[in-house]
């Protein structure tokens, strides 16, 4: 990843913007007003909901861009470095880890850009007083429709007490069996077999068993079928001296027979004449609330991507989903040397409709021609989109003019066929006009020209009596 460790990146703003990306419609002209205002209310109450979800809880959260620069920390994090939110937004989490932990940070943000799935870590950080704390995080790369990374979520909590014991622990026998007895998380040790041979009496308030009733088994038992083979390859890269430390989070079956999710922090147990591996020491939490949290934070992301991307009114692509899908269909056209073709659509005289029947009727013709539009294309690869106001979108890759001129054909059929009462019409009913071209590689232009061609067709449509397709050049 460029800029890792220790590169500077420009400031951030603190706006909802760059934690969410740009939720509003675009339009074109005045038509559509009501369902711009609609658009960003809604992506305002996504926001609204994100910011309640993370500022209510203990655990450190924030998100990063995938080069580090620090987008949103809610104010728990802000306040466990002795900070305030906006002092640690806009800079680099690098500038927080000490010199020599950033290396193998870079390395495991790397990795969590290449999985789908949360990456647990624990690495040393600075505090603005200049005390080291360990830290234990759950990382995770959000992606956008590309696939490309375009956030990391973290969620942390403060360990060094946990690793601060773990080294008491290690000291002595008594003074481990002294705090293992009395600690809320469950305590665990494993032999070389994977059987346990100690379990501290938390396990009654975690799992429902009495220690005696886990003591002698292996506990892969208790796994989740779906989980098991992750957690045999963990105990098994620390027997076989691969990872000193690792991090597990997994479900366990409950004494009652659900199913509850757990955070193990697991710790090969060496000999200390030989250095051989001789068990494993860990500890174990209940973290079902926080996992259901992480998932409803998921969740909200995801749905905020959608309102990015999507015309709240129609359902289609909105204008900035389009541009970007222009822009990369008319790369790979020219690169593979293949055809792209792009209609323009727009509804026939929808200002005397929105006149003659207000615009809530406006509104709901605008959806119905929207869905018309939708149901008939159906290729893979097709994109339908509101462009603005009551204009429309449609890109078809890999189609020539013939492909084309069929397919705008198809649609201007399927919404007059919707009988859409229109005075004002000649034909009675809502009708559209389409203006059609296309990108061939013996004949390439650029995409601005090719919607530049698109839109003198379509005006071409108006001039001959609208309801019809023109194709370019035609």
């Amino acid at each position: 990843m460029q800029g890792w460790p220790g590169h500077r990146h420009p400031p951030v703003g603190r706006s909802g913007q760059e934690l969410t990306g740009n939720g509003g419609c675009l339009s074109r002209g005045h038509h559509g007003c009501d369902c711009v205002q609609g658009c960003r209310t809604a992506t305002d109450l996504e926001r609204s909901r994100y910011r309640e979800l993370v500022e209510s809880q203990s655990e450190l959260v924030s998100l990063a861009s995938p080069e580090g620069v620090l987008r949103f920390v809610n104010h728990a994090y802000a306040r466990h470095y002795g900070l305030q939110p906006h002092e640690m937004e806009g800079r680099n989490l690098f500038d927080f880890i000490p010199e020599d932990s950033r290396a193998a940070v870079a390395e495991h943000l790397r990795i969590v850009c290449s999985v789908s799935h949360s990456v647990e870590n624990e690495n040393q950080v600075v505090l603005s007083d200049g005390q080291v704390r360990w830290m234990a995080w759950t990382n995770r790369a959000l992606f956008d429709a590309q696939g490309q990374v375009t956030t990391i979520h973290s969620v942390g909590r403060d360990i060094s007490d946990r690793v601060a014991a773990e080294r008491r622990l290690q000291e002595s026998e008594a003074r481990y069996r002294l705090l293992a007895d009395h600690s809320t998380d469950m305590v665990f040790q494993l032999d070389g077999d994977l059987v346990r041979r100690y379990v501290s009496p938390s396990c009654r308030d975690i799992l429902g068993y009495e220690p005696e009733d886990l003591i002698g088994a292996q506990p892969m038992a208790m796994a989740h079928p779906e989980d098991a083979p992750i957690v045999t390859l963990a105990f098994q890269s620390m027997l076989e001296g691969r990872a000193d430390r690792r991090s597990i989070i997994n479900r366990i079956r409950h004494q009652d027979g659900h199913w509850i999710w757990v955070e193990a922090q697991l710790k090969a147990l060496k000999d200390p004449k030989t250095s051989t591996i001789s068990g494993i020491i860990g500890t174990l939490r209940d973290v079902s609330a926080r996992k259901a949290i992480e998932d409803q934070l998921q969740e909200a992301n995801r749905r905020l991507q959608t309102l990015a991307e999507q015309d709240a009114l129609t359902g289609l692509a909105n204008r900035r989903y389009f541009d970007e899908a222009l822009l990369r269909a008319h790369a790979h056209a020219l690169s593979q040397r293949t055809n792209l073709a792009l209609l323009m659509i727009d509804v026939d005289r929808f200002k005397s409709f929105n006149d003659r029947y207000g615009h809530p009727s406006g509104d709901e013709c605008l959806k119905r021609i929207g869905g018309a539009i939708k149901d008939t294309i159906r290729r893979a690869g097709d994109v339908a989109a509101r462009y603005g106001g009551e204009e429309f979108a449609v890109l078809l890759p890999n189609a020539d003019g013939a492909e084309a001129a069929s397919v705008a054909e198809l649609i201007r059929l399927a919404v007059l066929h919707l009988g859409i009462e229109h005075e004002a019409s000649p034909n009675g009913v809502a009708t559209i006009s389409v203006g059609v071209t296309w990108l061939t590689h013996d004949f390439p232009c650029g995409p601005e020209a090719l919607v530049r061609e698109a839109d003198r067709a379509l005006y071409r449509a108006k001039e001959r009596g609208r309801n019809t397709v023109v194709i370019a050049h035609g």
